[in-house]
């Protein structure tokens, strides 16, 4: 109903907000990069080496990560959380519900969180269906760490704009 639509455009906006103070040129451009906020990751894989791998790897980038090993548990996760993510990154083809299927209640609920599917072989997927879900990017899982990197820069920047 509309108290939950006005509660999630609430925190979208917040994040927007925020989002325009820190990049905003009246922001105090002195404060070294450390003192920036990180970029919060969301990353959803059912196989927990390919989610700790990944993960390990944006951390190293600084982005803060949060794991997740289903649909169901991250979407669960974001019904009951103050803060929303910069983005999140799934994996398309997991046990219980899939990446198109969870991004597609992703997007129901939080429209302004850009998600990324990660998958194997890009013949599973139906571009198509990805294009009407407004999923954000579809990679293959052997990405280059700095495509993916900006991919994910670019998303959060359109996310803010």
């Amino acid at each position: 109903g509309w108290p939950l639509e006005g509660f999630v455009r609430l925190k979208c906006l917040r994040k927007r907000k925020f989002h325009e103070i820190m990049t905003s040129p009246n922001h105090d451009s002195s404060i070294g990069t450390s003192d920036r906020p990180k970029q919060n990751l969301f990353v959803v894989d059912d196989d927990p080496f390919v989610r700790t791998s990944l993960s390990r790897r944006l951390q190293r980038d600084g982005f803060i990560i949060h794991e997740f090993e289903s649909g169901e548990s991250v979407v669960g996760y974001l019904d009951n959380v103050s803060s929303l993510p910069d983005a999140i990154i799934l994996d398309y083809k997991m046990t219980g519900i899939n990446g198109m299927e969870t991004s597609r209640l992703i997007r129901e609920r939080f429209p302004c969180i850009p998600v990324i599917i990660l998958t194997a072989y890009l013949g599973v997927i139906d571009i198509d269906e990805a294009k009407r879900e407004e999923v954000f990017e579809v990679l293959t899982k052997n990405v280059e760490l700095e495509n993916l990197r900006l991919v994910i820069q670019h998303a959060v920047n359109r996310n803010h704009e």
